[in-house]
């Protein structure tokens, strides 16, 4: 869920952009005049919603929270900040969550896939985009060419931080991250071809490859930086050939990027500049939205906050569904490792119950692929039917595995105070209430996050 500011908008001439630059899109930012990026075959168009003529120039006020002044913008090895490094590095290319395809308005024009299994990847590359002309970038002025894409992947795929390494590991052909043989699987035939074939087949390779974890980083940038422990590097600096580039950073304050006068969408980004001010709270963030200091605010709003903000005609609100995956982990040890407890456990937990409590009713049931990825996701009565609340059946198979009068058992729940998906205190309790019911009791304990 995402708001802005309608009177600022206007002022600013930032035009028919609203509703949707708010929602964390660079694409949006720098497209969104005309509601999205161009297709593969379609150039980008001159004018904006309505046959309006965008017009350059202007800044726009983004109230950015961070409950603590910490925040990297390492696009590899920090996701937190998002919102804010896709505007400063480009990727291969952007993805359409709702229709599940690909949108070549990035670095790559196209991409060949020849073979049947879909495990090769031959990409062409943009000619002449330029990276951004900053103090302290070793690239700075240079080309992105296919040895950054090398480069990068090698980066991304070798991350610790990385926690869906499924990508990487099929290109390397192993069954652990490993760089050199990342690196012999990437080809660089010539600078605006990048290229490589999986060890099997990936489903989601395409999809993956889109998100920003994969930005493209020069490869100058990632030997000067990636390994010096002794300046701020990739963590407080951003080196890239996005839309716009990194002016000002003191995490604690503001974050200033201005506009890349050499951006290969020239005359795009219309936008001059664009601030995000530090709000340590949600209250003074929502402040600032409501008084006009703001013209947006970001990460999303809750839906507890949409119902408060959504008829305010000052302001616009909009909603979109969230790719967020909830789940509950159990440790494999006894009595876990009987499955008979694992599906007790699976028919004590009440799901309507939580779509009522945590989402207002405004929620569906996640199959093996989240329900917003409309395209692969299941049919919900499939998967609704697949989930049943019987906790008469759950304290049966309990007593066959030989837990007739239950168990105890503690669950760790991360502590965020500012999560705007769900409640998560909340969740755990609802999750120690269900299993309750059977005879299962649950100490619960909230942790910091990395604890």
């Amino acid at each position: 869920m995402a708001a802005t500011n309608k009177r600022r908008l206007s002022r600013r001439a930032f035009l028919s952009v609203g509703a949707t630059a708010v929602c964390g899109t660079g694409a949006a930012l720098v497209f969104g005049c005309d509601g999205g990026g161009p297709s593969a075959t379609q150039a980008p168009s001159s004018t904006g919603a309505g046959g309006a003529r965008p017009r350059s120039g202007g800044q726009m006020t983004i109230g950015r929270l961070l409950p603590l002044p910490v925040l990297s913008l390492d696009p590899h090895l920090d996701d937190a900040a998002q919102d804010i490094t896709e505007l400063m590095y480009s990727r291969l290319y952007r993805w359409d969550e709702t229709n599940q395809s690909a949108i070549f308005n990035d670095l790559a024009t196209a991409v060949e896939i020849p073979d049947p299994d879909h495990t090769q990847f031959i990409f062409t590359l943009r000619p002449g985009v330029k990276i951004h002309s900053i103090p302290g970038n070793p690239a700075s002025g240079g080309e992105i060419t296919s040895e950054d894409c090398k480069q990068s992947f090698i980066r991304r795929g070798t991350s610790i931080t990385a926690s869906d390494k499924r990508l990487a590991l099929a290109i390397a052909g192993t069954n652990h991250p490993d760089p050199t043989a990342i690196g012999a699987a990437l080809q660089t035939p010539d600078p605006h071809t990048f290229s490589f074939k999986l060890s099997h087949p990936l489903a989601g390779a395409m999809r993956q490859m889109a998100q920003l974890q994969w930005a493209i980083v020069p490869a100058t940038v990632i030997d000067l930086y990636a390994q010096d422990t002794e300046s701020a590097g990739l963590t407080d600096g951003a080196y890239g050939s996005g839309p716009f580039m990194l002016a000002h950073s003191v995490v604690s304050d503001r974050i200033v990027l201005l506009r890349h006068p050499y951006y290969f969408l020239n005359p795009r980004p219309w936008l001059e500049q664009i601030v995000f001010k530090v709000e340590s709270d949600r209250e003074g963030l929502l402040s600032g939205l409501r008084s006009g200091r703001y013209d947006a605010v970001s990460p999303a709003i809750s839906n507890d906050e949409y119902v408060k903000l959504k008829d305010d005609d000052r302001l616009i609100a909009t909603r979109s569904p969230a790719g967020f995956y909830p789940c509950l982990q159990l440790k494999m040890q006894a009595p876990f490792t009987d499955m008979r407890v694992r599906q007790a456990i699976d028919l004590a937990l009440h799901r309507d119950n939580f779509v009522d409590s945590l989402w207002h009713g405004e929620a569906e049931y996640n199959g093996p692929v989240p329900w917003a990825i409309g395209f692969w996701a299941l049919p919900q009565d499939e998967v609704r039917n697949s989930y049943p609340h019987d906790p008469a059946r759950a304290r049966s198979l309990l007593e066959e595995a030989g837990y007739a009068d239950g168990f105890q058992a503690g669950m760790k729940f991360p502590k965020w105070t500012s999560n705007v998906m769900f409640d998560v205190s909340k969740a755990a309790s609802l999750i120690a209430s269900n299993l309750n019911e059977i005879g299962v009791t649950v100490r619960l304990e909230g942790v910091e996050l990395g604890s």
